[in-house]
This record gives structure tokens, C-alpha cells and sequence, in this order.
């Protein structure tokens, strides 16, 4: 990854000290850049994120994703709570952490975020900079 990449990253959605977490995934399931929490997603959390894009077309709908990352033992389960046909909002249990979930051109991109970050903080920069991508 260029150092252009990493500082667009940094300058647009790191900084902002409100995810422990990003990965882009390329549409061929390959990660293009890591950051934090999601650095070490296997090949089954990564291919759930796809097929939640397929829901209703050739897979059932996934109510929840999975995640072992920053986890020692075991995973967390995310249930999503908002879903269009390019984002997913998912929280676990208590609301303790985020998951968004983006749909781009060119792949899928994640970020987690924890308490005491507001979902409704952290969506909108994840907005921002995914319709920067988009565009």
C-alpha cells in the first residue's frame, strides 16, 4: 500500500481516534490494507462480509457477523441492526462495539469502533470517507 493510501487513511478516518479497526478487502477477497483490530481476519469472517451483500439473491440473510479479532479465545457476534445495498451497521452485545460494513467499487470496507465512541459519530465518518471512495 502507498504511502498516499495510508496517509489519505490517516487523514480522513484514523485520526479521529474513534476506531480500533479498518480493512478494505478487494472484490477478490484479497486485503489491500489493515489497520488495528481487523488486521487478522480469517478467510471465513472475511467471505461473510461478502455474502451479506448477496442476501435475498442467492444466500439467506445474515443477522449477524462474527469476529475474532483482538480476541484471545472465541469471537464476538455482531447483530446488524441497519442494512441498505451498500452499508451494514452491526452492534454486539450491550452495544460494546461497532461494525460497519461498506459495499465500494472496489471491494468491502470494515471499521470497529468501542464504547464510549457513539455509533451515530462513528457512521458518519465512515460515510464521509466511503462516499470519497465512491466518487
Amino acid at each position: 500500500m502507498t504511502s498516499t493510501w495510508e496517509t489519505f487513511v490517516s487523514d480522513n478516518l484514523l485520526d479521529s481516534n474513534l476506531f480500533s479497526g479498518v480493512c478494505l478487502l478487494s472484490n477478490q477477497r484479497d486485503v489491500i490494507f489493515s489497520h488495528g483490530s481487523l488486521t487478522k481476519l480469517s478467510q471465513a469472517e472475511i467471505d461473510q462480509f461478502f455474502q451479506s451483500f448477496s442476501c435475498g439473491e442467492t444466500d439467506p440473510c445474515y443477522r449477524s457477523f462474527h469476529l475474532s479479532a483482538g480476541k484471545a479465545q472465541g469471537s464476538e457476534s455482531y447483530k446488524i441492526y441497519y442494512r441498505t445495498h451498500i452499508s451494514l451497521y452491526a452492534t454486539s452485545a450491550g452495544n460494546r462495539s461497532g461494525l460497519t460494513v461498506s459495499k465500494l467499487e472496489q471491494g468491502i470496507f470494515l471499521t470497529l469502533f468501542h464504547k464510549p465512541v457513539l455509533p451515530q459519530r462513528a457512521i458518519s465518518v465512515v460515510e464521509r470517507f466511503t462516499g470519497m471512495l465512491r466518487f
